[in-house]
């Protein structure tokens, strides 16, 4: 019995031995794959429109944020042999993100203003929107309260 388990164990080293050249292909491949696919991934991102955003309206004037990406990847594999054996491996990692880079302003006139976002822009920009936000709010309340009939009261009715 033991022999056979000798045997066995012999065998399946072998045909692992035999196999690893195959895994390396495979494993090869496998990151090639992965490199095609995330190339693919990466060129969806980098298109025109997502480097614009959505368009905003505050009572005519239209405010689109642009915005940068910045993105880094990598990825390997090997194979091969030294004293204690043969080895296999992959591996690969990515990293990145997304930036406000400036601001178009584009007013009821049609003048187009390009801020540049800067440390402090923010701020800036914000401020110069917020008057022109609570107007449009106010605007829209406004519109809706005028839409809406009001109800009437006991008082109403016992006067009439």
């Amino acid at each position: 019995m033991k022999t056979r388990l000798v045997v066995v164990c012999i065998l399946a080293m072998g045909l692992l031995w035999m196999a690893s050249p195959v895994l390396a292909q495979q494993q090869i491949q496998e990151s090639a794959m992965f490199m095609e696919t995330l190339v693919t991934q990466i060129e969806k991102l980098l298109q025109a429109d997502n480097v614009l955003g959505t368009p905003l309206d505050f009572n005519g004037t239209k405010v689109v944020p642009v915005v940068g990406y910045c993105f880094g990847f990598g990825a390997g594999s090997g194979s091969g042999t030294d004293q204690k054996g043969q080895g296999v491996g992959a591996g690969g990692g990515a990293g990145g993100g997304i930036m406000p880079t400036s601001i178009l302003v584009i007013t009821p006139d049609g003048d187009v203003k390009v801020m540049t976002a800067k440390k402090g822009i923010i701020s800036d920009i914000m401020s110069s929107i917020t008057p022109i936000a609570l107007e449009a709010i106010k605007a829209k309340q406004q519109e809706k309260q005028a839409e809406t009939p009001e109800p009437e009261t006991s008082q109403d009715k016992s006067t009439e």
